[in-house]
């Protein structure tokens, strides 16, 4: 099997590239290498290393194009310590925070740990015109933020943090009201019709798609109206159970949240197209930023 690994020389790749090096794979590395990193790298007649950028598409899809492997991981991984966890996120202190942000992603979760956080920042990010991606927590996140501070649904939440909210915009379907929450979830793909003249639409360049899941609670129909009076545009529905799937904001350069889960449909060389857009948004409020020019005394 030939194996072709993108930012091979740091700690996963390396680990990784040695064990299948160890069974006799044939790897190829392509990383941007800093210094002492690619002391990482054992030498091996089985290992290609090709140095560059792995942002450099080019690079990447003639790399790929020329080897011909049966597999691509991408192994590039860094760390540092957040300024601030999500239960750390208040009003008096989300501008400090994310000031300079240009981009914020809300990912999928379970539990109530940072939910008030995450609205806080989501809510920082509508109100900044920051581009924001939400993913099946993260969407619902989202729904609840527009309907507490632009529908005026006051204490709006999710009954899997709040049973008690008297505005339950995020809820359990129908048929799981009263089952044991044990093997309940909607998990797999199904199917999302696109609205005319959405991002999502322009995103996909199709009418349908179909997306993969993993969740339990859903967006409440009962106040999709009043949601999109607020603002909120229902960008894709699953026709079949009138679900919304997708949900975006009118007046806004991007914001996106969806129900399902792009990431389990992204690759290397071929970006999810949600991540794609997300990521051409993000760059774009960069350059738009002003630039802080400093002068000396």
């Amino acid at each position: 099997m030939k194996v072709l690994i993108t930012g091979g020389s740091g700690f996963v790749g390396s680990h990784l590239a040695d064990r299948l090096l160890a069974r006799g794979e044939d790897v190829l590395v392509i990383d941007n290498y800093e210094t002492g990193r690619r002391d990482n790298l054992r030498e091996h007649e089985h290992l290609t290393v090709v140095e560059g950028s792995i942002a450099d598409r080019d690079l990447i899809m003639g790399t790929t194009a020329d080897y011909g492997p049966d597999l691509v991981v991408h192994a590039a991984a860094s760390y540092k310590d957040p300024e601030a966890w999500a239960e750390d996120v208040r009003p008096d202190n989300v501008n400090d925070l994310l000031s300079g942000v240009h981009g914020l992603v809300v990912p999928g979760g379970f539990g109530t740990r940072g939910i008030e956080g995450k609205i806080e920042a989501i809510r920082w990010a509508r109100e900044s015109k920051v581009p924001f991606f939400g993913l099946c927590l993260g969407m619902q996140c989202a729904t609840i933020e527009i309907a507490r501070h632009l529908a005026g649904l006051e204490n709006a939440h999710s009954t899997e943090f709040d049973p008690d909210t008297p505005h339950p915009v995020i809820d359990l379907m129908a048929d799981q009201q009263g089952l044991e929450k044990g093997g309940t979830m909607r998990l797999g793909a199904y199917r999302c019709v696109l609205r005319s003249g959405s991002r999502s639409r322009a995103a996909y360049g199709d009418e349908t798609i179909h997306e993969r899941h993993r969740h339990r609670y859903e967006f409440n129909n009962v106040y999709r109206e009043r949601l999109e009076a607020a603002g909120l545009v229902v960008g894709g529905t699953n026709p079949e159970r009138d679900l919304v799937e997708i949900i975006e904001l009118r007046d806004h350069p991007w914001f996106v949240g969806v129900q399902f889960h792009p990431e389990f449909k992204s690759r290397p060389t071929a970006a999810h197209p949600l991540f794609r857009e997300f990521v051409a948004a993000a760059l774009a409020h960069q350059e738009a930023a002003p630039t802080t020019i400093q002068t000396g005394a």
